[in-house]
């Protein structure tokens, strides 16, 4: 009775939380956030950003398209009624009052259909030379629209031009404010026949080769007699041809002075004035000075001076050739689109694709769960083996399907464990020894006296006071101290390529190889000195001990092989220079670089140096040249 109650009670006593024994850490992580659970999140990340640019994009480059098509679509109107247009706006190519009546219902027609065509285009206005309407049709008519403002700005130009406007209104019964948004392209009309278009054409096809060329003066007394018929009934008389009975005139068979008279009589007839600064061309007898200046660098036959005359002429010939181009502005045609409507189709266009984009979302989601499921299973099967070979269970294979990595890393892990086998029986027979020989590649020879001979620069590197402060110290302090000085050091050789032989106490011995063996040997003597300076700073800052360092270089020949015994070897460095390195390392005061001359002298950079007294290096019979290599960086 009494071993009964006795077990109850460690039943219960087991079940109090203090009672209980700590749960052993399992070592395999759990998994909250899965490879499947982050494709998925990363892919819908992604997505999401591609959608939406993607869909600001499609906004973007609609608003850029449709902005482009109604450009288009306003010089296309103004390019259709262009030669109604002419007719209507140029004075002198006015008719009676039957005609002008014919040609602008011509044109109220063919806006009207424009604006059935486009019914975004709320009002089309054509404008003439001097920024007044000639004609406006408004599909609902309004006295003062709120665009009104804006037209006067549209008009008078040359360019094709596009602005938009935003009028805002208030309903002062309800107090709401709305806005309207309008589009307005101004598209120049221009004279596409008549005498400046005649002019200008012929001065691009027979004036600008001319000048460029030249003519035989057969060939420009031809061509002037035909320009003069063509242009016969706005020039003065004195230009005909019947008119040159002597060569001494300047002007006679000018085809320069031709096309000024033409442009002269043209602009004159029809109003044309230029600006203040290009009047001149028109009012001064420029051009038989010019023509002077010509034929005298023709005599004396300086081709510089040639061709600066003839350029001069024809700069200013096609000057006024450029107010011909100008002068063919008759006025504008202004259309007005309603903005909101455009933009309403925008955000139709934009609609549709953000709805494909969402299609397309939602089916790479369901694609990469299926795939990433496949994955996921695989994965599980490695896990489960891992865990069955951990257990002890040898006999467990794995067998994954197809040619991806999961099936390559089922191989290495399948190849992994029969290695794992063969080893672990392999124990049973032979000792560690006999099995690190066996596990050595055939090719490699493990002889003792295999050697080489090298040209090495070395480094010794020693923490100064140490051994006193180990003597007095925790060895635990000791140790973490010295590792703290050891790993900035070996960091700074292991950046530069530098080999670590040894740690001995607590000095350091590397070399270097390569052509720059010198330099690199030297510039990591310096840096590490810099790095340690640095160290101790942040040190005493946390009151911390310090401790400075020697450092010794020097270069030359050594053996390096094997040494030891057959059952203990080594890989090292022998020879006079490592020892002589040692040695100057031993003499280098807290803080000192000493540097051998021949490091020096092989050097192929220079450095900063002092001079010292030779040394009396134990094994050598002379005393040997050393320098102080000066580290610390020159304010």
């Amino acid at each position: 009775m009494a071993k009964r109650k006795s077990f109850w009670i460690q039943n219960i006593l087991q079940l109090l939380p203090f009672t209980q024994k700590k749960k052993k850490k399992n070592p395999i992580r759990k998994v909250f956030f899965g490879i499947r659970a982050r494709w998925l999140f990363l892919l819908g990340l992604l997505l999401f950003v591609t959608i939406g640019i993607f869909t600001l994009l499609v906004y973007l480059s609609q608003s850029s398209v449709i902005a482009q098509e109604k450009q288009q679509k306003a010089r296309a109107l103004t390019e259709s009624l262009s030669t109604s247009l002419q007719w209507y706006l140029d004075t002198e190519k006015q008719g009676n009052p039957t005609d002008q009546a014919i040609k602008q219902s011509f044109i109220s027609n063919e806006i009207v259909r424009f604006m059935e065509i486009n019914p975004d285009v709320i009002a089309v206005y054509v404008y003439n030379r001097e920024a007044k309407v000639a004609f406006s049709h408004q599909r609902i008519r309004e006295r003062k629209p709120p665009y009104t403002p804006l037209l006067a700005r549209m008009t008078g130009t040359n360019e094709t031009t596009s602005k938009d406007y935003v009028a805002v209104s208030t309903n002062k019964t309800d107090k709401t404010v709305s806005t309207k948004r309008y589009r307005l392209l101004s598209s120049p009309v221009r004279a596409q026949f008549g005498e400046l278009m005649t002019v200008n054409r012929d001065f691009d096809a027979i004036l600008v080769p001319y000048h460029k060329q030249g003519l035989s003066d057969d060939q420009r007394k031809k061509t002037y007699k035909d320009l003069y018929k063509r242009y016969e009934e706005w020039l003065p008389v004195y230009l005909h041809p019947s008119n040159f009975t002597t060569t001494e005139d300047l002007l006679a068979w000018s085809l320069d002075n031709l096309f000024l008279e033409s442009y002269k009589a043209i602009f004159t007839k029809k109003g044309y004035s230029l600006d203040k600064d290009d009047r001149w061309l028109l009012r001064d007898a420029w051009l038989p000075g010019a023509i002077r200046d010509l034929r005298d660098a023709l005599e004396r036959r300086n081709v510089g001076a040639i061709k600066s005359a003839d350029e001069k002429i024809f700069q200013r010939l096609l000057k006024l050739r450029d107010y011909g181009e100008r002068f063919r502005f008759l006025g504008n045609v202004v259309v007005v689109y309603d903005l909101d409507q455009i933009q309403s189709s925008i955000r139709q266009n934009v609609s549709i694709a953000f709805l494909l984009a969402i299609v397309i979302y939602l089916f790479s989601m369901m694609a990469v769960y299926w795939l990433s499921g496949i994955m996921v299973r695989q994965i599980k099967m490695l896990e489960k083996w891992a865990l069955d070979v951990s257990n002890g269970n040898l006999s467990v294979s794995v067998d994954i399907k197809g040619g991806h990595e999961i099936g390559r890393l089922a191989d290495i892990f399948q190849m992994m464990l029969n290695e794992l086998i063969s080893k672990y029986h392999l124990e049973k027979f032979v000792s560690r020894s006999t099995r690190s020989m066996i596990e050595q590649k055939s090719e490699d020879k493990l002889d003792l006296g295999t050697h080489d001979r090298k040209h090495l620069a070395f480094l010794f590197s020693d923490v100064r006071g140490f051994t006193a402060f180990s003597e007095e110290n925790d060895p635990e302090l000791v140790i973490t101290i010295l590792n703290a000085y050891f790993d900035r050091q070996a960091k700074i050789i292991r950046r530069y390529r530098g080999d670590i032989d040894d740690f001995v106490g607590d000095q350091i011995m590397a070399h270097f190889g390569g052509e720059k063996r010198a330099d690199t040997a030297l510039q990591v003597a310096m840096e590490i000195m810099q790095d340690i300076e640095l160290f101790n700073e942040e040190r005493k800052k946390h009151k911390l001990p310090v401790f400075e360092i020697g450092i010794g270089v020097h270069i030359g020949d050594v053996v390096v092989g094997n040494i030891g015994s057959q059952f203990r070897m080594d890989f090292a460095c022998i020879g006079d220079a490592v020892n002589t390195t040692s040695r100057l390392c031993s003499h280098a005061k807290s803080g000192e670089i000493l540097a051998s001359a021949d490091i020096l002298s092989e050097a192929k950079q220079s450095y900063l140096t002092e001079e010292l007294p030779p040394l009396v290096l134990k094994g050598k019979k002379d005393p040997f040249r050393v320098m102080r290599l000066v580290w610390r960086k020159v304010p």
